[in-house]
Formats: C-alpha cells, structure tokens, sequence
C-alpha cells in the first residue's frame, strides 16, 4: 500500500515561533507544496529520492542518526 502526504509551503510574515508559545503570528500559504510518498520496500533500508537529487540514497535502518 502507497500513501501519499502533502502540505502547502508556509512563511511567517512576524511571530516567527511565537505561535506555539502564544504570542502573535502571521503566517501566509504559498503555492508551492512539499509531497512525499511512503510505499513498503520490503528490506533493511529506506530509499529517498527528489525531483532535486541526481540519484536515490538508500539509508540502511541501523544507520545511527547524526548529531
């Protein structure tokens, strides 16, 4: 099974992260969007992609996250 996720880009005009603190914001849509696409490969890796990447990465699940 396929799923597929996808949200309008989003800019703060003012109150950049005052919003989750109750403060004032200002935030505005804009058209471009960010989609992603999850579907089961069946192995011990996942495989991203971009219509900006050159090629695929493929990240094997034990890779420990940096930072």
């Amino acid at each position: 099974m396929t799923v597929r996720y996808a949200a309008p880009g989003r800019i703060n005009l003012i109150g950049e992260h005052t919003d989750y603190n109750l403060g004032w914001a200002l935030p505005i849509a804009l058209p471009q969007r960010t989609v992603v696409r999850f579907a089961p490969g069946g192995g011990d890796a996942i495989t991203v992609s971009s219509d900006r990447m050159a090629a695929a990465e493929r990240i094997p699940l034990d890779t420990a996250p940096v930072g």
